[in-house]
């Protein structure tokens, strides 16, 4: 008894957003640890948990704590939590048709590598259609779809280019919502698009400058050169200029800011009124407020900005609507009345290749929130997001 109730202070202390660093990370490791979506509740063994979850959890904690008496017992708790969860689950699996109905039934797939490319003259390719070993010839180029999905640019030999192929001749990538993608640049610059995005190129770059145009988001790694031809990313907003970094540009139309994360080298941002400017320097963060003028920079764990691109959702303190607004582009759907939404905060990650009601079930858990899963209206289409309590 005392176990669970030190497990339930613990759980209330989460929901509350009141846990420590500590007890938040491991938190997350138990619950990493044993939350496996394909073992039935009957094939857990508590006992046997308790002992490899002690085993993981160590490992993974032997470089950023060292375990007291105090954190054995919060283990010790987790295993509480554990069970928990699994009952929890037991009870949403085994349920009632009113649950099933709610979430289940219309419940949503992950995205996926989905994309398409106009190219100059027009055109447009469906680029999830194109099979992988497959190209495109353009104005001096080789485009090649990867194995791995990656579109590569490799310049023709010289005997088999254009005598013309310095013409501005621009390309442009699209994701639609529910979708991602990767490409390498002719420059050699690997870019990762998230969804609902796009990125527009020349084939040739000028002499002066590496000139991109984004809207949404993308992770950039960018090829060096010398200094006299940066590479410019160019937003509705501002522009980030670079000669070989590693960055992310968040630039999203129905976000409150546009945002520039930077993981290593060195990047100068300029708003496009030339009102403000500002150089980052790894593991800092601008931030421009729409509408705004003035760049504000912070300290920040880059790894939460790029987590999209690695697979993951992560949530520090991050509040409920920009949460919605990330299953909105992922998922393809639309939230019901979102400017309603209450300002709840949450901590925590989870896989991005899980459907929609999972993530929506974790929420859940750690709140006293109730969502629903429904068709849209006839105007409207698709899936759509409401909360009913």
């Amino acid at each position: 008894m005392r176990r669970k109730q030190q497990a339930d202070r613990l759980l209330r202390k989460f929901r509350k957003g009141l846990c420590t660093e500590e007890e938040k990370q491991l938190l997350m490791d138990w619950y990493e640890a044993w939350h496996n979506e394909d073992m039935p509740l009957a094939e857990v063994d508590f006992d046997l948990a308790e002992q490899e979850m002690w085993q993981t959890i160590e490992k993974k904690s032997a470089k950023r704590i060292r375990l007291n008496p105090y954190l054995k017992w919060m283990v010790a708790a987790g295993i509480t939590l554990v069970t928990f969860l699994f009952s929890y689950k037991y009870y949403v699996t085994h349920s009632t048709d009113k649950l099933e109905n709610r979430l289940v039934v219309h419940d949503v797939h992950p995205g996926g590598d989905r994309a398409s490319l106009t190219l100059a003259n027009g055109s447009e390719i469906d680029l999830t259609s194109l099979k992988p070993g497959e190209s495109i010839e353009q104005d001096g180029f080789y485009i090649l779809k990867k194995e791995n999905g990656q579109l590569v640019y490799t310049a023709k030999p010289i005997k088999e280019s254009r005598e013309d192929a310095t013409d501005m001749v621009f390309n442009e990538v699209h994701t639609p919502k529910g979708g991602q993608f990767q490409l390498q640049l002719p420059d050699g610059t690997k870019v990762w698009l998230n969804a609902s995005s796009s990125i527009k190129y020349p084939l040739h770059f000028g002499e002066d400058e590496r000139r991109v145009e984004l809207e949404g988001e993308a992770y950039f790694e960018v090829t060096k050169h010398n200094h006299y031809k940066p590479f410019i990313v160019q937003t509705k907003q501002q522009e980030v200029l670079v000669l070989g970094t590693h960055f992310n540009v968040n630039a999203y139309e129905n976000e409150l800011a546009t945002r520039t994360t930077l993981v290593e080298g060195k990047v100068k941002i300029l708003t496009n009124n030339l009102a403000s400017s500002v150089v980052l320097q790894p593991n800092e963060q601008s931030s421009l407020p729409k509408n705004g003028t003035r760049l504000a920079v912070r300290q920040i764990n880059p790894a939460e900005s790029i987590a999209w691109k690695d697979g993951e959702f992560v949530f520090n303190n991050t509040d409920l609507k920009t949460i919605m607004r990330q299953l909105e582009r992922w998922y393809d759907v639309r939230v019901v009345d979102l400017d309603k939404f209450p300002n709840n905060t949450y901590n925590g990650k989870m896989k991005r290749a899980v459907n929609l009601s999972k993530v929506l079930r974790i929420l859940e858990l750690t709140s006293e929130l109730k969502f629903t899963i429904e068709e849209g209206s006839t105007a409207d289409k698709g899936k759509q997001i409401r909360l009913i309590q």
